[in-house]
C-alpha cells in the first residue's frame, strides 16, 4: 500500500550572519518556519530502496544517488547495517535553488519513514548528527516546526510564530548558496534579541543575492505593491515571501503577481 507524506518548504523570516569560522563556513541566526507549501514523498514496500522523481520541477533536481533524499537514505543504511526496503517517488512541486529548502525537506521526510519503517531505532539527535552531515538544513527540518536556527544550522531551538498568510514568489532564477556567500561583503550582525517581531526581520545575503539576480528587487516591489505587510527574501534566494493579513488577501495577491508575471512561480500558503 502506498503511503503519502509531506515535505514543507521552509521560509526565512530573518537571517543575519553572525560570523565566520576558520574553516570558512558562516555563522547564523535565522527564525525558520515550515509552511504547507512542498514536496510529496510516496512510499511503498520494495525489495531494495529506489528514487524516482517526478512532477513541475523534477528536471531542476538531481537524480539517483546524487539526489540528498539517497544520501540521507543510504547514510541511514549504513548506520544501521540494514537495507531500507522502500520505493520512493518524490514529487517536486517547488523549485531548486530557490533558498526554500525543499532538498533538505526532502531528506528529512525520507529519514523519517525509513526511521519508522525500521522501528525507529534512531532518535531524534541521532538523525540530527546524521542529516548535519548531508546539509545544514536537515536539523531543522527534521524537527518541521518553527524555530531559531544558529550556528551552521546544528543548533535549533523552537519557538512559537503565529501562522501567517503569505505569498511566496520565485522568480525563475537558480541561485547557488555559495555564490552567495561568497558575494556577501557585510559585517557581523548585531540580532536584536527580540526577532520573533517582524519589524525586526532582515535577511543580511539579500544584498549579496541582488547583486547577482536584480529581479529579486522586483519581486519584493511587487509582493509590497499588493499590500504585503513584510516582504523578505528567504534563505539564500532567489524565491521571496510576503506575509498578509489574511488568506482572501493573499490569494488576491498572488493571482495579481502570477497574471502580471506568468515566467514567475507564484504560490499563496500558509506557515505552520
Amino acid at each position: 500500500m502506498k503511503s503519502r507524506f509531506s515535505a514543507p518548504a521552509k521560509l526565512n523570516l530573518s537571517l543575519a550572519v553572525t560570523g565566520r569560522r576558520e574553516d570558512g563556513y558562516h555563522t547564523l541566526r535565522s527564525l525558520i518556519v515550515p509552511t504547507t507549501l512542498g514536496d510529496t514523498l510516496d512510499v511503498v514496500p520494495a525489495p531494495e530502496f529506489t528514487l524516482t522523481v517526478e512532477g513541475l520541477f523534477a528536471v531542476h533536481a538531481p537524480g539517483g544517488e546524487d539526489n540528498l533524499v539517497a544520501r540521507a537514505v543510504r547514510a541511514l543504511e549504513r548506520m544501521a547495517g540494514r537495507a531500507a526496503a522502500l520505493a520512493m517517488i518524490l514529487g517536486k512541486n517547488c523549485p531548486a535553488g530557490a533558498g526554500l529548502g525543499a532538498g533538505s525537506a526532502d531528506a528529512a521526510a525520507a529519514m523519517r519513514v525509513v526511521n519508522a519503517h525500521w522501528g525507529k531505532p534512531f532518535d531524534d539527535a541521532v538523525l540530527a548528527r546524521v542529516g548535519l552531515e548531508i546539509g545544514a538544513e536537515l536539523p531543522f527540518c527534521l524537527m518541521n516546526r518553527a524555530a531559531r536556527v544558529t550556528g551552521i544550522g546544528e543548533i535549533v531551538e523552537p519557538v512559537t510564530v503565529a501562522p501567517l498568510d503569505v505569498v511566496v514568489v520565485w522568480p525563475g532564477i537558480v541561485l547557488a548558496t555559495g555564490a552567495v556567500f561568497a558575494a556577501y561583503e557585510g559585517a557581523v550582525s548585531i540580532v536584536p534579541e527580540n526577532d520573533l517581531n517582524p519589524a525586526d526581520w532582515r535577511n543580511d545575503l539579500e544584498p549579496a543575492a541582488r547583486g547577482i539576480a536584480p529581479v529579486i528587487g522586483t519581486v519584493l516591489d511587487a509582493l509590497q505593491a499588493q499590500g504585503a505587510a513584510a516582504a523578505r527574501m528567504t534563505g539564500s534566494g532567489s524565491a521571496c515571501f510576503g506575509v498578509f493579513d489574511d488568506g482572501d488577501m493573499a490569494a488576491r495577491a498572488a493571482a495579481v503577481i502570477a497574471a502580471a508575471y506568468p515566467e514567475w512561480w507564484v504560490r499563496a500558503g500558509r506557515t505552520l
